[in-house]
């Protein structure tokens, strides 16, 4: 049997998919698609990528920036029960929902698997 990973025709879908940076816009849709939760997502997502195509000729802002309410909000959402605190991985992922690839690997904290709110924010 045969790797489909070797196939020429996925090598260039892969490869075309990481250059037009696909999967980073539909991360980034999909985060704002459950931050915001819009009643009509199909039509929300199609205006996000109005205004970014708008941004992109510079006839308005980027809809992917998240302000640092957002990021506070996201905290929130990763420590419901308000602890002051989130772990490794939810530091991690709430970062990536906010579009952060690029971080601190070894924030304070780390060693006792508890982030801190200000840790988070600072970084985001």
């Amino acid at each position: 049997m045969s790797n489909y990973q070797n196939c020429p025709k996925f090598i260039e879908a892969e490869r075309y998919l990481s250059e037009k940076r696909i999967p980073e816009l539909l991360h980034n849709l999909t985060s704002l698609v459950i931050f915001n939760k819009p009643e009509n997502p199909l039509s929300y997502m199609v205006s996000i990528l109005e205004r970014l195509k708008a941004a992109q000729h510079g006839r308005g802002d980027n809809p992917f920036i998240f302000t640092l309410a957002n990021a506070e909000s996201i905290f929130y959402m990763l420590d419901p029960n308000m602890r002051g605190y989130i772990t490794y991985e939810q530091y991690k992922h709430g970062l990536e929902t906010l579009g952060i690839s690029e971080f601190d690997i070894m924030p304070r904290g780390v060693g006792q698997n508890a982030i801190t709110k200000e840790v988070f924010l600072d970084e985001a």
